[in-house]
């Protein structure tokens, strides 16, 4: 039944019509991370991401536990973060994917400093994990409308960068959560993410392109890059 079905789509994909993707070469692609405002975007998606991975990332230590709450807490954190993804379209559209990102931004510390005095608490502990899943649609989906903002021309090579910035802010998270869990115990991973949630949100204020009156030349030098053929 699969063969056959695989077979069928097969056969299908050669009526698909052709399509052209322009050639960019490694250096156009580079480019895009000058020194300007796409980079600081980037830099804000590290920063942001890192405090939720470093609770993520060990969550049977944040939780106390091991089987049914830990799994109870990754569901409802993910459930969280589907529903925030989902409904933070009007947010967007009624208040500027800046300043919804703001607020992800600063509910992040306040929630981890909940998660901090609910951590031995196995139910108030899972609704602040909800909770945590939901600040990270709040600022996930806005930042990616930021960088279509910005820097329109190249916002497909800009959104590809954003998410190896989410790698590199979970591998970060994981480094920094493993250094407090080897140095203090898992009582302070917790509060050690609010903490660098804290440093994330000042730094993101100070970063934001939208202080600025107008884009940088780094991204319209950017753009003309990867208008130009390689």
């Amino acid at each position: 039944m699969l063969l056959a079905f695989a077979l069928i789509v097969g056969a299908l994909i050669v009526t698909l019509p052709r399509a052209h993707v322009p050639a960019i070469s490694a250096r156009q692609r580079l480019a895009v991370l000058r020194p300007g405002p796409v980079l600081r975007l980037l830099l804000s998606t590290v920063l942001v991401v890192t405090p939720v991975y470093t609770v993520l990332s060990f969550t049977p230590s944040v939780l106390h536990g091991t089987g049914v709450i830990v799994t109870i807490g990754l569901l409802v954190f993910g459930a969280g973060q589907v529903v925030a993804t989902r409904s933070v379209a009007p947010l967007i559209r009624r208040n500027g994917s800046w300043r919804t990102f703001a607020w992800g931004a600063v509910a992040t510390p306040v929630i981890l400093a909940i998660l901090s005095l609910t951590q031995s608490v196995p139910v108030l502990a899972c609704v602040a994990m909800l909770l945590l899943g939901g600040v990270v649609g709040l600022v996930i989906v806005p930042q990616q409308n930021r960088l279509f903002d910005t820097a329109p021309d190249v916002a497909p090579i800009a959104m590809g960068f954003n998410g190896s910035a989410i790698y590199v802010g979970a591998a970060l998270g994981a480094v920094l959560g493993g250094l407090v869990l080897a140095r203090g115990g898992d009582v302070w991973i917790a509060p050690a993410a609010a903490i660098a949630a804290v440093v994330a949100l000042v730094a993101c204020l100070m970063l934001a392109p939208e202080r600025g009156v107008t884009a940088p030349t780094a991204v319209r030098d950017a753009g003309s890059a990867g208008s130009r053929p390689g």
